[in-house]
């Protein structure tokens, strides 16, 4: 099981045991100001949007390999949609609500 953790000083992804309730491991520090909505593709990539920083940070294996920056998104949630292979954030501080589509060049 997969927990982002909204501490004030750097969020973070943790894994723990879904069985027993045991902590296994903590990955790499993500460097978000506000980590909030976070989704994963069918390879186990993890996609963590940054609700302050205006980013959507991918993590795979535990370790951040992109940050997609300047987006004029607060991305509050995130779902991965399989048929088109794209992101979608939920901005829910913008006035009546938005829904961003971010796609993943793979």
């Amino acid at each position: 099981m997969i927990v982002l953790d909204r501490r004030d000083s750097d969020p973070r992804l943790s894994v723990w045991d879904p069985k027993t309730g045991k902590f296994i491991e903590e990955w790499e520090p993500l460097h978000l100001t506000m980590g909030s909505g976070f989704t994963m593709d069918d390879s186990d990539t993890f996609y963590v949007g940054d609700t302050n920083g205006h980013q959507l940070i991918t993590v795979k294996d535990g370790k951040v390999i992109d940050r997609i920056g300047e987006l004029q998104v607060e991305g509050h949630q995130a779902t991965w949609d399989s048929g088109d292979r794209a992101i979608y954030l939920a901005d829910t501080g913008a006035e009546g609500g938005m829904i961003w589509k971010v796609v993943i060049k793979k």
